[in-house]
This record gives C-alpha cells, structure tokens and sequence, in this order.
C-alpha cells in the first residue's frame, strides 16, 4: 500500500467509526450477510444499487472491520465530483472520476483497473445513476467489463428502505430515524467469464437478490 493508499485508509477508517455513530442516532439499521464480506480481500468489486448520495457511508457502517476492504475506491461520475461539497467529500474518501461519454474502454477502466490489479477494493453502482423511487433499475455493463478484464471478485450489497431520500428534506428525513436494511450477498467470481452480457445478467439477478423494495 504506497503513502496514498495509506491515506484513504486512515481517512477511511475515521469516517468509518464516525458513520457508526451517527447512523445509530439517525437510523434503524439492520443488516443482513456481514459474513459474506468477513474473509474478502482484493481484487474485490463491491456493487450495490445507488439510492441516495450517503450510499457510500451506509456501505461503510455495515462493513465488517476486515481491514483488507480498505481503502474502498468509490468511482463516481463527474456530475457528482463538481458538486459542491460532495464532490471534495468523494476525492478525499479516495473516490475516482469514470468517464461516461466515448466508446475508448480502455480509458474509462484506466483507473480502476490499476486498482484491482494492485488488489485493491472498487465500489461501483451499475445503475449509474441515483434513483429515489425505491426501484431497483436497469444496469449498465461496466461492472461487468471490469470485472471480466480484471477476474476481481464481485460482493453484490441492497441498500432498501432509502426510496425518496431527498436533498431538500434531508433534516426532516434524518430526524425521521427511518428503518432501512444493509444485505450482503455471496461474493462471486468473474474467472471464467469472457460475455459481458452473461455476467451483467448475473449481476442484475444478484442485485435483485440482496434489495427488498418494499422494505420498511
């Protein structure tokens, strides 16, 4: 791990404790499958569905203290990195630009894929989008591709309960102290995958697996 690596970490590892706290007071948190994630080291692809813009630290609550996880690099969009606040937020948890435009893969997974075969941790929501409708929705096949180009392990986690988590009403929604749910889901290989249309399939059924959209 260089001196950068073992920054993430460190900061990491401090939001991690803090977020602990916090989604005690502010949440009902109930998580499912920890176990799945106890033994896991990298070359590790997490996936979950994207349902708020405080993903990220729910994914970190209810992971094990396994410190071969971390540093997690989130890959965001560019939307997400220029917004204020969360932007900076993301790059200094370690979080990564993908670039979304052009059909050049070798440039979009330029990043992540020095990651992984470091045997580093990369979040990706494959939905590429967050949805606040509760839905789990259609995904896109750059996990998939990752994935394949870099035989990682793929951890599949449901984030439900979060449907219609607004920005606007986020005081209103925190002191609401809402029931939600953390699923892990049995870690699998992409070795032996060269489609990517077969493993996007089996990640959307895994997906479906761990998310409960009408949990409350």
């Amino acid at each position: 791990m260089d001196n950068t690596e073992s920054g993430y970490f460190r900061i990491q590892m401090r939001v991690k404790r803090i977020s602990m706290r916090l989604a005690k007071i502010f949440f009902k948190t109930e998580v499912m499958g920890r176990e799945h994630a106890e033994l896991l080291s990298g070359p590790l692809i997490i996936i979950s569905n994207h349902t708020s813009f405080i993903d990220h630290f729910l994914i970190g609550v209810a992971l094990p203290f396994n410190l071969k996880l971390f540093p997690i690099r989130t890959m965001a969009k560019k939307e997400q990195m220029d917004r204020p606040l969360i932007g900076p937020c993301i790059k200094t948890l370690g979080g990564f630009v993908s670039k979304t435009k052009g059909k050049n893969l070798d440039e979009l997974f330029l990043v992540p894929e020095e990651i992984l075969k470091n045997g580093g941790v990369v979040l990706m929501y494959p939905e590429a989008f967050i949805f606040t409708d509760g839905k789990l929705h259609s995904t896109k096949s750059g996990a998939a591709e990752l994935a394949i180009r870099t035989s990682a392990t793929i951890l599949p986690i449901g984030i439900s309960g979060m449907g219609h988590f607004h920005m606007p009403d986020l005081a209103k929604q925190i002191f609401a102290r809402r029931k939600i749910k953390i699923t892990f889901g049995r870690p699998f290989s992409a070795e032996g995958y060269s489609d990517r249309k077969i493993l996007k399939k089996r990640i959307e059924d895994e997906m479906h697996a761990v998310f409960e959209p009408d949990y409350k």
